[in-house]
């Protein structure tokens, strides 16, 4: 039984253990709290506030001459006033206005869905969905070329091998970039995570790969030890999800002696 997982029984009949415990003639296993009051006693999410600003871009429109830009806070705080840099191409900006659902917030914290504002200084086509606005000091790499460990979940029919060659679409955060397969750099053992085959021709479904991946335009990201948001991806094909992965290196592919 998985220690993460707390067992909890209830009863959609009756309401049994959700506002008020159980009898332990009801069941004798379960001596915690009922649900409700189990669920007030969950700590809240860490919120990365004193990590750089990450807000990768959902959308962007034009309203009476004024650019808006659609976006979640992943970790960082931004002001109103704040300059801030949108990756890729690294165009600098000021915020002129922090809007939610709620209405006008001068400061905006991780989690929080936001409208940006901006009255000049960005271009609308200097920014779209999958970009990152981040600060200039402490941007993500934007690159083409990254290295990732796949797990292999289940390959179309006609095309069930992984290889070289292997062209799909890659989603990560709000990126979706097609993407091909540079090179299978190592098969991982599924039980023990260890290598099992350098350097593998093919891999086929349920299989765990790391490869060398490239993608047709820039990509903002990031290692997944790192900040994990900008570093799982997911990989579909013809409308299926064929693979999920995390990154394990940007910008360049880690290198491999053939002779090993």
């Amino acid at each position: 039984m998985p220690k993460e997982v707390e067992w909890i029984p209830i009863s959609g009949f009756d309401g049994s253990n959700m506002l008020k415990s159980v009898s332990s003639s009801v069941c004798p296993w379960y001596q915690g709290p009922p649900l409700l009051e189990l669920l007030d006693l969950l700590q809240p999410l860490a919120r990365m506030v004193s990590a750089p600003l990450r807000i990768p871009v959902l959308d962007r429109y034009k309203e009476a001459g004024r650019l808006v830009v659609l976006g979640k806070i992943e970790s960082g705080i931004l002001k109103t006033g704040d300059t801030v840099t949108v990756m890729p191409g690294g165009t600098q900006f000021t915020i002129n206005q922090i809007e939610n659902d709620a209405g006008t917030l001068t400061v905006a914290k991780p989690g929080e869905n936001i409208r940006l504002i901006v009255k000049a200084g960005l271009d609308e086509e200097s920014i779209s969905r999958g970009s990152v606005i981040c600060p200039a000091e402490r941007a993500p790499i934007s690159t083409t070329d990254f290295v990732g460990q796949i797990q292999i979940l289940e390959l179309l029919e006609h095309k069930s091998l992984f290889s070289a060659g292997y062209e799909c679409v890659l989603h990560v955060h709000t990126a979706v970039e097609e993407v091909s397969v540079k090179m299978l750099l190592e098969k991982l053992n599924a039980k023990t995570g260890k290598s099992e085959t350098k350097l593998p021709k093919f891999v086929q479904s349920k299989d765990f790969v790391i490869a060398h991946l490239t993608t047709t335009r820039p990509v903002p990201i990031e290692k997944f030890d790192d900040f994990a948001q900008l570093g799982r991806f997911t990989l579909r094909d013809e409308g299926k999800t064929i693979a999920v992965g995390k990154i394990l290196a940007t910008n360049a592919p880690i290198k491999r002696n053939k002779k090993n």
